[in-house]
């Protein structure tokens, strides 16, 4: 049985068009059951937009079976969320969750299921992340690996995993020192307690994974993104960031790590990342450095006839780099 995707939405019809075109792309899609949160209008600025993402939810085929959850009243992104991963963890056990500005790679639905499937009697393996944050790993570093925290652009988990989600504002304060440090990244990204203190829904669950000295699979390469960072969702501010937009890798299959412990070059290069991201001197991609991903993921093969018939779901950064218009 493949694992459901649970997949949120509220006002951004363009962002949730992309986001489901991707799950489809996956040859997996049509054996996999879709259910859509659909969160209710906070007012009546609102009320036409929440009408039109829902019109095209009505129209969504290709899945095996689509569900449709409308909130009568706005639930807000913390209880939507949380309230329809239990939801669906309590009737399924296990399953995909996917905001509606997410987009995946067309091997997705295969490196999630296969992975679930892979760990799901390993009790310390908490979830399993799509987005991988861009740090750059050797060419003979394995393909997957584990780390304390997750993703959640683009994860997965497991009922009696999500069974320790607590959504308290003070869990923080039940750390203990070490705890924190951990939660941290070895005080690496004091971020992650400052975020914690801010109410949001994900920063709870990698604490819950921390607190229980979880572990969570990530990909070298990324299989997810946001598209998200645009001023259009909850966060205001508007992000930049090239590395969003790196080209997906190739489909293959998974070797996954039998040693359930933290990969420790992979937390190395993290805290490298943190590190730099914090200090502000984050380096941005040279032209070089996409040509490098370009090989590495065989887009020079790629026609541009093939690029401009799939524009609509295609990242920005490829169409561009391939001039389609």
């Amino acid at each position: 049985m493949k694992a459901p995707i649970i997949s949120f939405c509220y006002n951004r019809y363009d962002h949730l068009q992309k986001s489901l075109a991707s799950l489809l792309a996956n040859p997996e899609a049509s054996e996999t059951d879709l259910i859509v949160f659909s969160d209710g209008a906070r007012g009546p600025h609102d009320v036409d937009d929440v009408r039109r993402v829902r019109e095209k939810l009505k129209k969504i085929s290709g899945f095996k079976s689509v569900r449709i959850v409308e909130r009568k009243i706005n639930y807000g992104v913390n209880v939507n969320i949380v309230d329809g991963i239990t939801r669906v963890m309590d009737e399924f056990g296990f399953g995909i969750i996917v905001e509606d500005d997410i987009v995946v790679s067309e091997n997705f639905l295969n490196y999630m299921n296969s992975a679930l499937l892979n760990y799901q009697d390993e009790k310390s393996v908490y979830a399993i992340s799509g987005y991988s944050y861009p740090f750059e790993m050797s060419d003979e570093a394995p393909d997957v690996f584990l780390l304390r925290h997750p993703s959640g652009w683009g994860w997965a988990t497991w009922s009696d995993r999500w069974a320790d989600y607590s959504h308290r504002l003070e869990m923080v304060d039940e750390f203990s020192e070490s705890e924190l440090s951990y939660f941290n990244y070895d005080d690496t990204a004091p971020v992650f307690e400052e975020t914690l203190r801010g109410n949001v829904w994900d920063i709870y669950w990698n604490a819950a994974i921390c607190k229980a000295r979880g572990l969570c699979l990530v990909p070298k390469e990324q299989l997810s993104y946001t598209i998200g960072l645009d001023g259009s969702g909850q966060m205001e501010e508007v992000f930049s960031n090239p590395y969003l937009e790196m080209p997906f890798q190739a489909c293959q299959g998974w070797d996954f790590p039998s040693e359930i412990e933290e990969h420790k070059d992979a937390l190395a290069e993290i805290k490298s990342y943190l590190d730099a991201e914090a200090s502000g001197q984050m380096k941005e991609p040279t032209p070089k450095r996409f040509e490098e991903l370009k090989r590495k993921t065989g887009l020079l093969k790629i026609k541009r006839e093939m690029i401009r018939a799939f524009k609509d779901v295609c990242p920005p950064f490829i169409v561009r780099m391939f001039g389609v218009k």
